[in-house]
């Protein structure tokens, strides 16, 4: 096999985009899905960070997270560390279950701890786009990522989750914005939840 250097060329401007200016956060709604066994990721031929379609496994559902307020899926950030010699990029997703007791235990945040591969979510963004998070290496419920406070937010569970990807961030995108939004309101309205 001949040497190729993993090294890349900037291709675009550092600029802001007049057409399409950033607004940070996120709308309240994501899905989530399990990677075990691994979904079926179609990616765009021009960019494979731009995933177009997620097809799980016929016993699988996605399943819906919302969160509304002022800001919702606080805590999310990410961050980036060279501590393997790679720069890896660390994705924490935080997000409230806003449900208590034994059924939302046994159902949900039990679960989440215990999913072998993790988990991946489609986040709405306040920009109209739809950030991928865990497709690398899946989402996994920080050790110490289950909290509550029974006076605090009306006694709602947070979960905190993270990874560590080589690429930065990934997009749920498909041919255009219309599309990508009806194909993510399918897929919300086929939810387990």
């Amino acid at each position: 096999m001949a040497y190729t250097s993993c090294s890349a060329a900037i291709a675009a401007n550092i600029q802001i985009d007049c057409s399409n200016p950033l607004a940070g956060g996120y709308t309240g709604r994501a899905l989530g899905f399990e990677l075990s066994p691994a979904p079926t990721l179609t990616r765009n031929a021009q960019n494979e960070l731009i995933i177009s379609d997620i097809t799980l496994a016929t016993d699988k559902k996605f399943f819906a997270i919302e969160n509304f307020g002022t800001d919702p899926f606080t805590g999310s950030n990410s961050a980036s560390n060279a501590d393997g010699a790679v720069m890896r990029h660390v994705k924490t997703f935080v997000f409230d279950v806003p449900k208590r007791g034994a059924a939302a235990s046994k159902e949900i945040v039990d679960p989440l701890t215990r999913l072998p591969l993790g988990f991946g979510v489609i986040a709405e963004r306040k920009d109209g786009k739809y950030e991928l998070i865990g497709v690398e290496s899946g989402l996994r419920v920080n050790a110490d990522g289950v909290a509550s406070d029974a006076y605090t937010k009306d006694g709602v569970t947070t979960i905190t989750a993270s990874c560590s990807q080589y690429n930065y961030e990934y997009e749920f995108f498909d041919t255009d914005k219309a599309t990508t939004q009806t194909k993510f309101e399918t897929l919300l309205s086929g939810s387990t939840l």
